[in-house]
């Protein structure tokens, strides 16, 4: 075994932002597949209302894995 400790390695914040992106695009289509066909709808038009939802997700989804890689990076680096 080697004293080489793999989770001592700096995330890379980059890809963390993009995994965040892609799992908020697959939430985002599915919450947007779901308002469209199984909710009640009091939009007259869903496109604009459906790609705005799914920018959102998408946004919010790297930006919480961007944030999560640096808070881990920086909390790894005072050890």
């Amino acid at each position: 075994m080697s004293n080489n400790r793999r989770s001592s390695e700096r995330w890379s914040t980059r890809s963390y932002a993009f995994n965040g992106a892609l799992l908020g695009l697959f939430v985002g289509v599915v919450h947007s597949y779901v308002h469209a066909f199984w909710s009640p709808s009091s939009h007259d038009d869903l496109i604009p209302h459906i790609m705005t939802r799914m920018g959102t997700f998408i946004v919010a989804g790297a930006a919480v894995f961007a944030a999560m890689s640096a808070l881990r990076n920086r909390l790894m680096q005072r050890r």
